[in-house]
């Protein structure tokens, strides 16, 4: 979400708002989170199409995500919703 703050901030959309919703599954042997998903709901002003598409590329490039084990799967979700 840090990361869609940042981005946003060379406009030409503003950033209403943000919230996300997240959940994790277990992996066994030895015991371990396998998978996480989350919904990240983005409320803008302004933006289209492309300027979405910007943002989600920007999120998804993010180096604390990045760092996570491989093996770990990431389910993300977003939702931009223009006011």
């Amino acid at each position: 979400m840090t990361i869609l703050g940042i981005t946003s901030q060379a406009g030409p959309v503003e950033i209403l708002s943000m919230s996300a919703g997240v959940s994790k599954e277990m992996g066994d042997s030895p015991r371990h989170v396998g998978e996480i998903s989350a919904l990240i709901k983005v409320h803008l002003k302004g933006g289209d199409k492309s300027e979405h598409e910007r943002l989600e590329r920007a999120a998804r490039a993010c180096p604390v995500a990045k760092s996570l084990s491989s093996e770990l799967v990431q389910n993300l979700e977003f939702q931009f919703i223009i006011e």
